[in-house]
């Protein structure tokens, strides 16, 4: 029962490391598209917050599991 059980936390952290480099990818896009935007829109601006906040909470989500992701 111990190794079913490794094996689905190897999944999920595997999982979760896609997730934060997706994340990483969509906030610093929309990032570039604010700054390069002559007058950025309060939505642009929501969304931006969004992302990071995503972003955030995914990144502190592995640091508590204690992943280490190599690229």
């Amino acid at each position: 029962m111990g190794k079913g059980k490794k094996r689905k936390r190897m999944d999920i952290d595997r999982e979760l490391l896609e997730t934060i480099v997706e994340l990483e990818k969509e906030w610093k896009q929309i990032r570039m598209i604010m700054n390069k935007s002559i007058e950025s829109s309060q939505v642009v601006g929501m969304h931006l917050a969004l992302a990071e906040a995503k972003y955030m909470f995914a990144f502190r989500e592995a640091r508590r599991r204690n992943l280490r992701a190599i690229r």
